[in-house]
């Protein structure tokens, strides 16, 4: 039943942060839109921006996101071995 909750409230958080990075990249569009007086022009700096900083986190993603991840799970399931072995 936690892990069930731990779960649900992990994808919702996912999901939320998502939504919230999608409405904050709308507004800045707009914003910058406003400001250079041509809203395409906004959109197309925003979605230039979005698409190299997913580029750049796709190149890295085994530095930045696999390593990390995999080193915590490592961690954590040999100290559990070494709290049993106690």
């Amino acid at each position: 039943m936690f892990f069930a909750s731990l779960l649900a409230l992990i994808i919702f958080s996912v999901i939320g942060f998502f939504l919230f990075l999608v409405l904050i990249c709308i507004a800045g569009a707009i914003v910058l839109g406003q400001w250079l007086e041509s809203f395409w022009l906004g959109f197309l700096i925003v979605g230039g921006i979005v698409f190299v900083v997913g580029l750049v986190l796709w190149i890295f993603k085994d530095r930045l996101i696999r390593k990390p991840i995999m080193n915590v799970l490592i961690n954590v399931m040999f100290d559990k071995e070494e709290d049993e072995k106690d």
